[in-house]
């Protein structure tokens, strides 16, 4: 929440007014922090933390206390009165859990009494690109499948099971669950020669699946595309 009535009177500007400390696996994050005071006499901070939940888990997220911690190169620091000082704090990442995001606030308390300042900061734990976006769910998706009566059978594993006439619902279906969001998804088309037949999905910021068990049912209508320009796939098999 926003406190107006202080960020109108406050005579100290913190710089940045948060820290993205990233990628746990990288280590320990530090940034600078510039105090300036514009009020004409001088003020001593002292520098402290507090931690906040770490968040685990996407579809189905949970909440526990962290291990992560801060440290400055200073235990205080004085803001001449007019004038600016700098001071760095180190944002040592939480251990867990793993792909869980982290957080807390730098707190800067005036010696004497006054207003207090805070700084958020955040990060995540681990490597971000390591996060499995595709997994089997409890089908063992993904699936080739036909679409029959409003339901879905598979997986189709080739002609042996199913042949698609590509007439009204019986066409392709791939079924695929989204465990997280993905920043691009492509399906591309290959004849079983490997001869490659363009995409027939390219899509930008897919959102996950909202259930540990849903999935995603993507139909195939036989045209892929290549640019702007658009292919039927003939007869055959893929």
């Amino acid at each position: 929440m926003i406190q107006i009535d202080k960020a109108i009177l406050a005579t100290t500007f913190i710089t940045p007014g948060k820290i993205s400390a990233g990628e746990g696996q990288a280590g320990p994050y530090t940034q600078t922090l510039t105090l300036s005071n514009s009020s004409a006499d001088s003020v001593t901070y002292d520098l402290s933390y507090e931690s906040a939940l770490t968040l685990g888990g996407v579809i189905t997220p949970s909440f526990y206390t962290s291990d992560d911690y801060v440290s400055f190169s200073a235990s205080s620091v004085t803001v001449p009165g007019g004038g600016t000082k700098t001071v760095k704090a180190t944002v040592h990442p939480a251990s867990g859990p793993e792909f869980g995001q982290y957080g807390g606030y730098i707190i800067f308390t005036p010696q004497g009494g006054g207003q207090i300042y805070r700084v958020p900061y955040a990060g995540f734990v681990g490597d971000y690109q390591g996060i499995q976006v595709l997994t089997p769910a409890t089908y063992g998706f993904p699936w080739l499948a036909v679409s029959m009566e409003g339901s879905f059978y598979g997986p189709v594993e080739g002609p042996a099971d199913w042949t698609y006439t590509m007439v009204g619902e019986d066409i392709p279906y791939f079924l695929v669950h989204f465990e997280h969001q993905a920043r691009t998804v492509r399906v591309e088309i290959f004849a079983a020669n490997g001869k490659a037949w363009h995409r027939a999905y390219n899509i930008d910021y897919m959102v996950r699946n909202s259930s540990s068990t849903g999935f995603y049912a993507l139909p195939f209508d036989g045209t892929t595309f290549a640019g702007n320009k658009t292919y039927t796939v003939p007869d055959g098999e893929y």
